[in-house]
């Protein structure tokens, strides 16, 4: 009844390597490690190498802007 069609080919068994995107970041036992912190810190450094108050306090404004927002949704879900 059903014509038998061409059989699929079969392919030698070759590794499969997943995709770098979909591999899951290596952790370790600390979030911040120094290597981060060190990032983090060079974030709100002049180009002297001395700190920028006003990088530091904008980002701290930001930061409650974003929260002042945010926590009413937040809240609404601990409530349920």
């Amino acid at each position: 009844m059903f014509p038998i069609g061409p059989q699929r080919q079969q392919y030698p068994n070759r590794p499969v390597r997943p995709h770098p995107f979909f591999q899951a970041p290596k952790q370790t036992g600390n979030f911040l490690n120094s290597t981060t912190k060190q990032n983090l810190f060079a974030l709100f450094q002049t180009d002297d190498g001395s700190l920028d108050i006003d990088k530091i306090t904008g980002t701290v404004e930001q930061i409650s802007k974003i929260y002042s927002q945010v926590s009413p949704m937040i809240s609404q879900f601990r409530r349920k």
